[in-house]
């Protein structure tokens, strides 16, 4: 099942190449669903899954990864297609400038 989650969509004129499988799915749901929590938690059941999955925000995010030579990529499916060594990586609101803060849910399990 991981593979099938990791899965990348390779064709260039496929408007979504490049985006995880796994990715497009969990989105699609958050939307039917109304939010991630509940995406993931339907997952979890479908999946049969034991333990519990939590997003770790409420918000759509990007990931950002800064590069030891100074450049930097935004977006889970580019990081593959930059050479060299990551320092460090980040989050950013998807949407708009205000600060991602982490889902209540998490919190209160941790």
């Amino acid at each position: 099942m991981k593979k099938f989650f990791n899965i990348a969509l390779q064709k260039k004129t496929v408007l979504l190449a490049g985006h995880p499988l796994g990715n497009l799915i969990i989105a699609g749901i958050s939307e039917m669903q109304g939010s991630t929590y509940n995406a993931m938690q339907l997952l979890t059941k479908f999946f049969h899954t034991t333990g519990k999955i939590y997003p770790s925000c409420d918000i759509p995010l990007t990931l950002h990864a800064v590069f030891t030579d100074g450049s930097e990529v935004a977006g889970e499916s580019h990081l593959a297609e930059h050479q060299g060594m990551i320092e460090r990586v980040y989050v950013t609101n998807t949407y708009n400038d205000q600060k991602p803060v982490a889902s209540r849910k998490v919190v209160r399990r941790f």
